[in-house]
């Protein structure tokens, strides 16, 4: 996942930033049904950002110059067009990549524009998919490309409320019904994102970046598959996971063990045709390293690229170039077999697993 690195003195809301989004962040992972804290989270991270850096701003210009109507509806519509891209960003927890995306991350603004205007109250009413790629096309890529819109699109301050009027083979955007109609989404996402888990994860992965903690995508093959080992023995904290393969790579027993010659552990080969299936998880960069540090001793950390529902992306997953003959112990097998019936892996896989362990 891309990486931000941010100097712990950074205001990145207001006059809060990464060492106050840190222990907020504990709060709520400590209890993530405290309300309270997912209000304050919102608050202070991002409807103060979103006032100081997008609204204000645009409030400003607005009425200072509100006689005028000499062109700074341009600059208005700019900011305002930045703030679509970066509330469905939020939205659906997707970071922004220069260079080819991954799992939750997001490297062209086109569709991300369109679903936010085809898909949320207020908009998704007024505009339909050709209107949301007209105003994407004409007004969004004209106005911060080349200053100007394209096609026939226009821009004016108002209009009896309306934000959208068609014009023969154009199109009017009222700057200030966008206006409005922008601050009653973020009350509406809001409400939404105090009822809704999924939500709640996009969020927080957004304000993690924004502060710079540093999140991992890990594959699991082995006995890490198991939610008793992973999160309650080992403190592993999970944002999110999905079942993913790691094609080309047989999983095999040979790891040797470091304190038992007469047993060994889960281990990956490199054997093309072949398919590994596990989970991929969503962890601290933090959590990763203590991982590496503490459980994964005698395993090479390996960056490998997995795919999750016809996506691929890039993880860390472990291999072990210390092997040996040994078989694997029962238990140990068995803690594997039943990660993977609680993870949903494929039943002919989870077969394949058993009859290559001799179980």
């Amino acid at each position: 996942m891309a990486k931000r690195t941010i100097p712990q003195d950074t205001r990145t809301s207001g006059e809060y930033g990464p060492k106050d989004w840190k222990k907020l962040r504990q709060k709520i992972m400590n209890d993530s049904s405290n309300v309270e804290n997912w209000r304050e989270a919102f608050d202070l991270f991002f409807r103060y950002r979103i006032e100081s850096r997008f609204l204000k701003p645009v409030r400003v210009i607005s009425q200072s110059i509100a006689s005028l109507k000499a062109g700074e509806g341009f600059t208005i519509t700019a900011i305002l067009c930045i703030l679509i891209e970066y509330l469905q960003a939020y939205y659906e927890g997707l970071v922004y990549t220069t260079g080819e995306s991954s799992l939750y991350e997001y490297h062209s603004s086109k569709d991300l524009f369109r679903r936010f205007l085809t898909s949320h109250e207020p908009f998704k009413d007024k505009f339909s998919q050709e209107d949301a790629k007209r105003f994407y096309d004409d007004v969004r890529c004209g106005v911060l490309h080349e200053g100007a819109t394209k096609g026939n699109a226009k821009i004016r301050a108002e209009k009896g409320g309306l934000l959208i009027e068609k014009t023969g083979d154009g199109f009017i955007i009222y700057r200030n019904a966008l206006l409005a109609a922008l601050e009653s989404h973020i009350e509406n996402y809001r409400a939404e994102l105090l009822k809704s888990e999924t939500l709640k994860t996009n969020f927080f992965r957004k304000v993690d970046e924004l502060n710079g903690i540093s999140r991992e995508l890990y594959f699991a093959y082995g006995s890490n598959l198991l939610k008793d080992q992973f999160e309650v023995e080992r403190r592993m904290f999970v944002y999110t996971w999905r079942v993913a393969k790691l094609d080309d790579y047989q999983i095999t027993f040979n790891k040797k063990s470091r304190s038992d010659p007469s047993v060994s552990f889960a281990n990956l080969a490199k054997q093309k045709g072949q398919t590994t299936w596990g989970v991929l998880y969503e962890m601290d960069g933090e959590d990763l390293d203590r991982l590496t540090h503490e459980y994964e001793k005698g395993y090479d950390r390996r960056d490998v690229k997995v795919t999750v529902s016809k996506k691929m992306c890039q993880a860390v997953t472990f291999i072990s170039r210390s092997t040996c003959d040994a078989p694997p112990s029962r238990s140990y097998v068995e803690k594997i077999l039943a990660g993977a019936i609680e993870k949903g892996l494929l039943s002919d896989y989870i077969e394949k697993v058993r009859s290559i362990a001799n179980l």
